[in-house]
């Protein structure tokens, strides 16, 4: 469960969010829609522990990543999360075979063969054989 309580973010003298409260319970897909500049990706930012809420507390399965203070704290409430932004989701920098072997390499430390094994798996199933090496 990710729980928002009276969250407020301001940047300056713009108020960006004002006491959000907010529950999304487990196993729901749930998507943050709105016109642009309504605090859509702040929020989310937030509840990523990217930015600190000016006030109010954000728990994620529990735990309360306002309270959390290193990275490596924050890294373990986000491997709770899924999150999918609307752009900047491929590294440009790296091939299609890269960019899907990047999480598994770096954030689940898979072993080579077995995230090569993983990668064509996916690859192939999407068919984006012809792809595999470009850039996006």
């Amino acid at each position: 469960m990710i729980t928002v309580r009276n969250v407020s973010k301001s940047f300056g003298t713009q108020r960006v969010l004002h006491r959000i409260n907010l529950e999304i319970e487990p196993g729901k897909t749930t998507a943050v829609v709105g016109p642009s500049g309504v605090g859509k990706s702040v929020l989310l930012k937030l509840i990523m522990g990217i930015l600190q809420p000016d006030e109010g507390e954000i728990f994620v399965c529990g735990e309360n990543m306002t309270q959390a203070r290193t990275e490596a704290e924050k890294n373990q409430i986000r491997a709770k999360l899924g999150v999918l932004f609307q752009s900047a989701a491929l590294l440009d920098s790296l091939t299609v075979f890269e960019n899907i072997a990047f999480p598994l390499r770096e954030r689940f430390k898979m072993p080579r063969r077995e995230m090569h094994n993983k990668v064509w798996y996916m690859i192939e199933a999407l068919s984006l054989e012809d792809l595999a090496w470009h850039y996006p």
